[in-house]
Formats: structure tokens, C-alpha cells, sequence
């Protein structure tokens, strides 16, 4: 591969956080400055792990940032939980987010054990 953009994992990382950017930008005024800000980080976070961990040099490194990203999408995760308990946004927008966490997670698991 000649880029990180050809990466199954990035692509749904960075579908994720647009998503994310979405979601939040429904939220309430109050509830945008609450809470959207750490749910666009960790959203964020993801694909730009991935990207920097493709250009190290060594396995090692490349997994490192990988785990990275695994932790930024299991913060999310639970983020997107309390969304979802406080009904910060309508359902359909929570499962679609939800669902491509659950993808990424599932990626990057894979390319961490391929990287070993």
C-alpha cells in the first residue's frame, strides 16, 4: 500500500469522526460545549493514530500507534453510551456511530494481531 488512506482501518476511522462531527453539531449549545469537544478528540484521534503509526518504521511502532487509536475507540465508545443515556441526540444518529465504532474496533484488532 502506498498510503494510510488505502487502509480498511482508516477509512472507517475517518467515516467514524465525521460522523461524530455530526452528531455533536446537533447537540444543544450547552450540551455542544459539555460534552462534544472530548467526543470529537477521541473520534479524531483514530484515524490520525493509524496514519502516524503507518509511516514508522518499525512493526513495533506501528502497532503501538494502533493501540493508540484501539484505546481513542474504546473512549468513544463509552462516550457514546452516556450520549445515548442522556438522549443527547435522536437514536438514529447514536446507532450509526455506535455501529462504525464497533467496525473500527473490530479493524484495528485485526491490524494489531497482523502487525505482530
Amino acid at each position: 500500500m502506498k498510503s494510510h488512506k488505502e487502509l480498511h482501518a482508516w477509512q472507517v476511522g475517518f467515516e467514524l469522526a465525521q460522523e461524530i462531527y455530526h452528531l455533536t453539531g446537533r447537540f444543544s449549545q450547552q450540551d455542544r460545549y459539555d460534552y462534544a469537544s472530548q467526543r470529537r478528540r477521541a473520534s479524531l484521534s483514530i484515524p490520525s493514530n493509524i496514519a502516524e503509526g503507518y509511516r514508522k518504521r518499525t512493526k513495533a511502532d506501528y502497532r503501538h500507534y494502533c493501540h493508540i487509536a484501539f484505546g481513542s475507540a474504546s473512549e468513544l465508545e463509552t462516550q457514546l453510551e452516556l450520549t445515548k443515556k442522556l438522549a443527547l441526540t435522536d437514536p438514529e444518529y447514536f446507532q450509526r456511530s455506535q455501529q462504525l465504532v464497533d467496525r473500527v474496533l473490530r479493524l484495528l484488532h485485526g491490524l494489531t494481531t497482523s502487525l505482530k
